[in-house]
């Protein structure tokens, strides 16, 4: 009489459980706020550095003639972002973002203070003079929205896609808190799938004891 209100079995127990675990698990983003790397540090064509674990390549910039030439990227806490901390400043180089699979949306805080800009993503490049110039539009198969906060600054938004690659370089250009969402998990469906399983198991078990009774 007392099983009627205990599960019907362990597994089924456990599916539900780790769906309740992985609904309350955090979305996932990993963000690059480059606070793990120290004011002043300093890079230039053909370095490679680590953030966050996220591997990021120097890389030639393309002024608006066509010519190609590179600077450096460097480090610093003067917040032209509109971020918090330190931020990235972009000098006449590319950076390659390593994308981690399965990549469905970005976002970045940018400071835009003078020159052109170079945005490569999944291969399809564009050399533009200002961020509005590519507001609304598809690159790469991704939608792109730019938000305006003022003072030079913004946020790049990246969404609708899969991005596999994505590349992003200015002449007077910080950047700060890029943003890089991964799409759901397999395992939450897969756990949803159990528990709905395991709540309708439940619920037979329940009706086949009365009947019993």
């Amino acid at each position: 009489m007392g099983r009627c209100g205990n599960w019907p079995s362990p597994v089924l127990r456990f599916s539900l459980l780790l769906f309740l675990l992985l609904i309350a698990a955090p979305a996932g983003a990993v963000v690059l706020d480059f606070e793990d790397l120290s004011v002043g540090d300093h890079f230039v064509f053909g370095d490679v550095f680590f953030t966050n674990s996220v591997m990021i390549d120097v890389e030639p910039f393309q002024w608006s003639n066509g010519n190609f030439g590179a600077n450096f990227s460097e480090v610093d806490d003067q917040l032209f972002s509109g971020g918090t901390g330190n931020d990235l400043e972009i000098n006449n180089v590319n950076l390659d973002i390593e994308i981690p699979d399965g990549i469905t949306s970005m976002s970045l805080l940018f400071g835009e203070y003078g020159g052109n800009l170079n945005v490569n993503v999944n291969g399809d490049f564009r050399n533009f003079d200002n961020f509005d110039d590519i507001d609304g539009l598809s690159i790469g198969g991704l939608a792109i929205n730019v938000v305006a906060l003022g003072d030079d600054t913004g946020r790049l938004e990246l969404s609708g896609g899969t991005i596999n690659l994505f590349k992003i370089g200015g002449q007077e250009l910080w950047v700060d808190n890029i943003a890089i969402v991964p799409q759901p998990g397999t395992m939450v469906l897969l756990a949803s799938g159990l528990a709905g399983l395991a709540l309708a198991s439940r619920r037979r078990f329940v009706q086949d004891a009365g009947a019993a009774g």
